[in-house]
């Protein structure tokens, strides 16, 4: 069905929604595409691979406009050799396109290998919607041939038709100048791709570092499934749960055992609207995430207690129903009064039945935990007591002071001890189980790192070949001055300045270019794409390596003997 189609056909159950329901005046549903539905989400990241691999490309074809400018020059007297015999100038340019196409070619070639290989690095494309259906076929041959092509074209026509051209020295000093735009250009470029890969470095590390509202460190879960009690009665599992407890906190290097029918990120998923006793209706609200612990869960997870009271085991069946809310419950609903407020719950039962409402009084209020995402810890939970409504299905936590994965043996054999029928699924830390949370950014800090590594790569051997095309070029400019007096100093600061001067105008570009940028807006956190920190180091990292890239042409031009260059 087309969008426009299935659009139409929403707005009118909206429309119909809304007569029935008075309250739902406002409702709107909107059409998304299923392949929109699953990749949406991929779109700021594919964006940000395809502006690198843009970069990249530029940086790479401005170095092959350096190197064929830089060889036209060495092949001056050859051209010239050439147009003496009788050739035109249109056939110098078609014989220096050939050889530029023919580097196209060999690379192309390369690039095929590349892109084949890149597609088995699980830390590029293992997080991508879809991974396992990238593939190079042909149309990403012939878009990627078509592309080297063109760029092979454009950035090789300036030195072509330097190429064809008599010698003059204004020439070779707009040849210089166009070299030394073409730097500033890389420079740029590369700025720009190291900026962004320092701001996801560091966006990653402030996730890493993010208090979740719990320690996900040195925890071992299980998910447990008892059978269905017969008579529905929970008194037999809470019993079970209870002596499991306790013969695995008698195994050595255990801190604490616990259990719950949720933990922040896996488990039965309950939720319901937070209902205050005597307050109107909420029943189309949004819903809170409803958990049953045990007394130690708190403690497991090192969830803090706000406000109020743990569970006890005073808080058993029979006794007077109690809750603990989340702090976000207790600021939104109760004014950050909470304690003894009382709240509608639904009955539970062993077998995961539904019952009647009850009201619930809150005596504890627990810190906030993040569930979907490092930016969103606001969630809404309500925790209920194990021993008033124990469910036969529950996680086992179980905090240890080391690896929890060399504790699995034990555990495994712990619980067979005591229930030889429950099984056990596959053991899971808390921190594989939490990873989602914290591996938000790795992908995009994977690929744009990869490609800012290129491209700084790039730049070095760009500004290497600048220097030295430079070096060679005032080789007896450099002779005459040390035969005049210069010493190494002057003449090292010579080639230096050759290549430090248009770096650092294009950092000047970069950086305008850096602040600008908004693409990246969406993958950050707890860092601004302006941090002067990641620009000052990813400045003073493009800098030292120019300084590095140039010194090999400075030193060979400081050291050389001006006599021997004269005589030449």
């Amino acid at each position: 069905m087309p969008l426009e189609a299935a659009q139409a056909e929403l707005n009118v159950v909206a429309a119909q929604l809304s007569r029935e329901n008075p309250d739902w005046k406002t409702l709107k549903l909107r059409a998304i595409p299923l392949l929109e539905q699953m990749t949406g989400q991929q779109r700021p990241l594919l964006l940000l691979l395809l502006g690198a691999v843009s970069f990249v490309m530029l940086i790479a074809c401005v170095n092959v406009a350096n190197l064929l400018v830089a060889r036209s020059t060495a092949r001056r007297h050859e051209i010239e050799i050439r147009l003496a015999l009788g050739a035109t100038r249109s056939r110098i340019v078609r014989f220096a396109m050939a050889e530029a196409l023919n580097i196209c070619g060999a690379a192309s070639v390369a690039a095929v290998a590349v892109a084949y290989g890149g597609l088995r690095l699980k830390p590029l494309a293992a997080r991508l919607r879809r991974a396992d259906e990238l593939t190079v076929d042909a149309r990403v041959l012939v878009c990627a041939l078509v592309l080297g092509i063109v760029a092979s074209l454009l950035f090789g026509v300036l030195p072509a038709i330097r190429s064809s051209q008599p010698r003059r020295a204004a020439g070779m000093r707009a040849t210089v100048s166009s070299q030394r735009l073409l730097v500033a250009g890389e420079v740029a470029l590369a700025f720009v791709l190291l900026v962004g890969a320092g701001l996801l470095i560091r966006t990653f590390a402030a996730i890493r570092s993010h208090d979740l509202g719990y320690d996900p460190h040195h925890v071992l879960t299980n998910f447990l499934a008892l059978p269905p009690a017969p008579d529905g009665s929970r008194t037999a599992g809470v019993a079970l749960y209870a002596r499991i407890q306790e013969r695995l906190a008698t195994l050595p290097g255990v801190r604490g055992v616990a259990t719950a029918s949720t933990i922040p990120m896996f488990g039965v998923q309950m939720s319901m609207p937070v209902q205050p006793e005597g307050a109107p209706d909420r029943s189309g609200a949004p819903v809170a995430s409803t958990a049953v612990i045990s007394d130690d869960y708190f403690r497991v997870m090192g969830i803090p207690l706000q406000a109020g009271r743990w569970f006890t085991p005073g808080d058993r069946d029979g006794s007077t129903p109690v809750v603990m809310v989340s702090e976000s419950i207790a600021s939104r609903y109760f004014g950050g009064k909470a304690i003894g407020r009382r709240i509608l719950i639904p009955e539970f039962k062993f077998n995961i039945d539904g019952g009647k409402e009850i009201a619930a009084e809150i005596v504890g209020v627990a810190g906030n935990v993040c569930v979907n995402s490092v930016e969103d810890c606001q969630a809404e939970h309500i925790y209920l007591p194990e021993s008033q409504n124990a469910l036969r299905m529950e996680n086992l936590l179980v905090r240890t002071e080391g690896d929890p994965k060399a504790a699995i043996r034990a555990v495994r054999h712990a619980m067979y001890l005591e229930a030889p029928t429950i099984p056990l699924d596959d053991p899971q830390t808390l921190e594989e189980r939490t990873q989602y949370l914290t591996d938000g950014a790795k992908p995009a800090m994977w690929l744009l790192g990869i490609f800012a590594g290129l491209a700084v790569l790039l730049a070095a051997v760009g500004i290497y070949g600048v220097s030295a095309y430079l070096a060679a070029q005032r080789s007896r400019e450099i002779a005459i001055r040390m035969a005049l007096g210069a010493d190494f100093g002057d003449i090292a600061a010579l080639i230096y300045r050759g290549v430090l001067m248009p770096s650092a105008c294009g950092l000047g570009a970069g950086l305008v270019a850096a602040g600008r940028t908004r693409l990246l807006k969406s993958l950050l956190f707890a860092v601004r794409p302006g941090d002067p920190g990641t620009l000052f180091l990813a400045g003073i990292t493009l800098l030292g390596i120019a300084v590095v890239a140039a010194s090999g042409p400075a030193l060979r031009a400081g050291l050389s003997d001006p006599a021997k260059v004269l005589r030449q």
